[in-house]
């Protein structure tokens, strides 16, 4: 583990994906606040503007810049040209490449297994997996033809990217367990190229993107999640970088997320041994009566439906 506040953000470059709203627009205006200079990228241009906008408020240094690409991040050509693009604004102005990376884009598309189509499970896929894929691929390719000291790759998840099967998330939940996979396989690999790999797990967003997964959410999808407190995009932004600044290499942002990691951590590292063990007790305790819960929550809806 690295020690605290391991990052100095001052005088860096943060290329955040996902950047005109909700996690990404939040996330870049705490870096810029922590005095990173920005470049953001969506694919949506006219949100992007309105983003720099919003963001150049937490400016703390004239010396910052904050840019915006536009780029379709499910295209692989796309998320390199947009990070080359990022790196070729910075050093028009004497500004260094980017060397923090956030993969922050993605989206949801709840809703019942048998009832949807099988474009929204690709789509699910490409927003999730292949954009976080392509952007940490991009980035390390600019970060070796740079030659870029001390760079860091972070990929969002979601708790669900931990083994948990939440009813109404067929399309999601198998994205985001890519995602996972794929921050496994890169977080020793990347040390070979002085790359620390990071991968945020965080519980409800009340965000933009959660809204629209309201619109097609099964009742029972909501009734399970009921529980859960949400935390808004600005907490989830500062819990992020805290868990960068421990040099942590799965970060969770509240207390459910922390027992589902540690009773799913496999071979991954231990962020504190002592606190993370007794959080296994208590998750190993905890999680079977949750899931009887849920499957008594099924069994219930099945009999509504069979009597419909």
């Amino acid at each position: 583990m690295l020690s605290e506040s391991s990052v100095a953000y001052n005088n860096k470059h943060s290329f955040v994906t996902g950047g005109s709203q909700g996690l990404g627009i939040a996330l870049a205006s705490e870096l810029v606040n922590r005095g990173s200079s920005v470049t953001i990228c969506a694919r949506n241009e006219s949100k992007l503007a309105a983003a720099v906008a919003q963001i150049e408020k937490h400016r703390s240094n004239d010396n910052q810049f904050i840019h915006y690409v536009s780029a379709d991040l499910t295209k692989y050509t796309q998320a390199l040209h947009a990070i080359e693009r990022a790196t070729e604004l910075a050093l028009a102005t004497q500004k260094m490449p980017p060397s923090l990376f956030f993969a922050c884009a993605g989206c949801s598309t709840p809703g019942w297994f048998a009832e949807m189509s099988i474009e929204e499970f690709e789509w699910d896929m490409q927003a999730n997996y292949f954009s976080a894929l392509h952007t940490a691929k991009a980035a390390t390719q600019n970060v070796l033809q740079h030659t870029t000291p001390h760079a860091h790759i972070t990929l969002v998840s979601s708790v669900l990217g931990f083994p948990l099967g939440v009813p109404g998330y067929s399309a999601y939940t198998p994205s985001k367990h890519a995602v996972r996979g794929l921050g496994d396989a890169l977080r020793t690999e990347l040390l070979l190229h002085d790359i620390t790999t990071h991968v945020y797990f965080p519980g409800t967003i009340y965000s933009p993107g959660y809204e629209k997964e309201n619109q097609t959410k099964p009742a029972l999808t909501k009734k399970i999640e009921g529980a859960a407190d949400g935390l808004t995009p600005e907490q989830c932004a500062r819990a992020l970088l805290k868990g960068i600044d421990k040099g942590e290499y799965q970060i969770t942002s509240d207390f459910v997320g922390s027992l589902i990691k540690n009773l799913s951590r496999g071979a991954s590292p231990s962020n504190n041994l002592l606190i993370d063990t007794l959080l296994f007790f208590v998750a190993a305790i905890a999680f079977p009566f949750w899931r009887i819960y849920m499957d008594y929550l099924v069994k219930k809806e099945r009999k509504t439906k069979t009597a419909k």
